[in-house]
């Protein structure tokens, strides 16, 4: 209601909206309907191959790299057979030379974070025995380097001897650093057989497809969840394990105006 437009004797006042207040206001918050978390958001039509495989990538290379205590362990192992086996589904040879390309990327990933992972666990030997104890040289009998230095077919071994050495002193150490040291030997298996895995049956059925890209979805909707309640109320610990965006289509930026013409020249 503007100035000069209100009534003698009625609840209007002069600096009162044009319009009344409705009589029931909705609820400036409403609660997010529970139906939702039970909805698989990776089933969505509108997600092509090439989104899911760079969502799928982008999603282990995170929980490779943000790991603490190996609690993510069982998910990016269950992610990587279900993403290895969509490479034996799909037709086109230039899907299948990214999703190689993708396993080979992850496989260098978790090396190139190896050596900080096994630092941790020299230093709790270290902190426990002190330097050069037996323990520190059954666990390291080549000392931290070798799993820098290793070649790919050879690295198992190595993680075999720390898991064997820590094993009989998990009551004076605690579980850490034998629950850390397993779940890298348990990572480690599953990326190096994905990386050097056949490329698989060509003709794969309609059926088979459409199974293994919808076997992909389901872990990548489990390791949401998972995510989830390990960090509640932390939405923001959505953004460092989960980039949506790489699921999504962006619409391409509009070309930039051609400049104007010159004028022609005068005569």
């Amino acid at each position: 209601m503007r100035y000069g437009q209100g009534y003698y004797n009625s609840d209007a006042r002069y600096d009162s909206p044009d319009e009344p207040p409705p009589t029931n206001p909705q609820p400036t918050h409403t609660m997010i309907r529970f139906d939702r978390f039970f909805i698989n958001p990776f089933d969505d039509d509108g997600i092509s191959l090439d989104e899911l495989s760079a969502y799928t990538v982008d999603n282990l290379q995170r929980m490779i790299n943000n790991n603490p205590g190996a609690f993510l362990n069982a998910r990016i192992n269950a992610t990587t057979v279900a993403f290895t086996t969509l490479e034996s589904c799909v037709d086109s040879d230039q899907a299948k030379l990214g999703l190689r390309k993708a396993r080979v990327m992850l496989k260098d990933t978790f090396r190139a974070g190896l050596s900080k992972q096994i630092t941790k666990i020299h230093a709790a030997i270290v902190a426990e025995y002190g330097a050069a104890s037996a323990v520190e040289l059954e666990a390291f009998p080549y000392g931290r380097k070798i799993f820098q230095d290793s070649t790919d077919e050879h690295l198992n071994n190595h993680f075999n001897t720390l898991v064997t050495a820590l094993t009989p002193h998990v009551a004076q150490m605690g579980p850490d650093a034998l629950a850390d040291a397993g779940g890298l030997q348990s990572n480690w298996t599953g990326l190096y057989a994905a990386s050097t895995s056949a490329t698989g049956v060509k003709n794969a059925t309609v059926e088979g497809k459409k199974a293994a890209r919808k076997a992909l979805q389901h872990e990548l909707f489990l390791t949401l969840l998972f995510i989830a309640s390990a960090f509640p109320g932390q939405p923001e610990k959505a953004a460092l394990y989960m980039r949506q965006s790489l699921l999504e289509d962006h619409p391409a930026a509009e070309p930039e105006p051609e400049p104007p013409a010159p004028p022609p020249p005068t005569p």
